[in-house]
């Protein structure tokens, strides 16, 4: 596994910024309903397409309309990575006893401080960052904390990922 440490800046859009994420769940979602067996998974599957249907209308209708967020990122130093691993490790998280199964908000908390500070670090810009109101937001670091805050938590991980991630196959060679 190669990991991506380069300083060059690039662009990113996230998964639900691309309208063929919402076809590709939604073709998940009815297979799940071809598939289920029992009456009442068959009538929670339904009502889980119902809903999802509307809010991926609503998403393709945003995005055909301005198009997707583009994220400027590059990835962080070795350096940067390496201390802001041991700043984390130094968070005191209370353990509480969890059944197997399980995930302890703890644990979603650590992820969670995690995938902002990485964020922080590798987030250089965007653009087509819109409001509610379609009011293009421009890129300023005042501007990136409630940025992160109003993210939900895939996207906030996907980010992170790809900040710190593995390489792409198509991208080793470079």
């Amino acid at each position: 596994m190669l990991i991506r440490f380069s300083k060059k800046e690039r662009d990113y859009v996230l998964n639900q910024e691309k309208v063929e994420f919402y076809d590709d769940e939604l073709e998940r979602l009815n297979k799940e309903l071809v598939d289920a067996i029992e009456d009442e998974e068959k009538e929670r599957l339904e009502k889980d397409i119902k809903v999802f249907t509307a809010e991926a209308d609503k998403k393709k209708a945003r995005l055909e309309k301005y198009g997707p967020t583009v994220w400027k990122i590059k990835s962080a130093s070795k350096e940067a990575m390496s201390r802001l691993l041991l700043k984390i490790k130094g968070v005191k998280f209370s353990s509480t006893d969890i059944s197997e199964g399980e995930v302890s908000t703890n644990i979603m908390e650590y992820a969670r401080i995690k995938a902002i500070t990485i964020i922080k670090l590798g987030l250089v810009g965007w653009s087509n960052l819109r409001d509610e109101d379609g009011n293009e937001a421009p890129f300023s670091r005042d501007l990136v904390d409630a940025v992160i805050d109003n993210m939900p938590e895939s996207d906030l991980m996907e980010l992170a990922n790809e900040i710190s991630g593995e390489v792409k196959r198509e991208d080793e060679k470079n």
